[in-house]
């Protein structure tokens, strides 16, 4: 992963479904990166790895202990914008107390991104089946939380469609969907 942070040289990165638990909890300063790492030690998959260069002062402001995301505060253009990592869970009731938390801590916050892997599906457009869709309590509790966080869904802004998926299914070869995704949170200055 390394490598292509430095080839590329991201400003920020997002990983999700990292094994380095060990060193869950810590934000470590690496070749010009700050790197913060949260998920659950002793688990298999799971928590977000946040990269984020140390020019733009890096500062945790929350994370979670279940490692299903974790909130950075960055300095960028003199402002003080908000990036949030996430891994939501498989489970449609672990995913609404996700959607509910999150509300909570980020309604009130600063602008910024909301990105990584949402483990569902908002709409028909994102998936090639009704597999990935949520039901009808997730989407209660999705829709609340958009309507008070979310100013836009940053791939659809930029390329006008839905067609990019993310994932395919191993137990459902025939099916795609968009389960990875970043959004605007609370201000659209953002766009491009």
């Amino acid at each position: 992963m390394w490598k292509n942070v430095f080839e590329v040289q991201w400003d920020i990165l997002c990983a999700v479904e990292h094994k380095d638990h060990a060193k869950s909890g810590s934000f470590i300063q690496h070749n010009g990166y700050h790197v913060c790492y949260v998920g659950v030690k002793g688990g298999l998959y799971s928590g977000v790895i946040l990269i984020v260069k140390d020019i733009l002062q890096p500062v945790v402001v929350q994370s979670d202990i279940h490692g299903r995301y974790i909130v950075v505060d960055i300095n960028y253009e003199g402002q003080r914008i908000w990036i949030v990592g996430i891994y939501a869970p498989n489970e449609v009731a672990q995913r609404i107390e996700l959607w509910q938390r999150l509300n909570e801590v980020l309604r009130n916050g600063n602008p910024g991104f909301l990105l990584g892997d949402f483990n569902m599906c908002s709409e028909m457009g994102q998936s090639t089946s009704m597999h990935s869709l949520m039901d009808a309590p997730e989407r209660a509790a999705w829709d609340l939380f958009a309507i008070e966080v979310l100013k836009c869904d940053a791939w659809l802004w930029i390329n006008g469609t839905y067609s990019g998926y993310t994932f395919q299914s191993t137990q459902f070869r025939s099916t795609w969907s968009r389960l990875d995704r970043i959004y605007i949170m609370h201000d659209e200055r953002f766009l491009p």
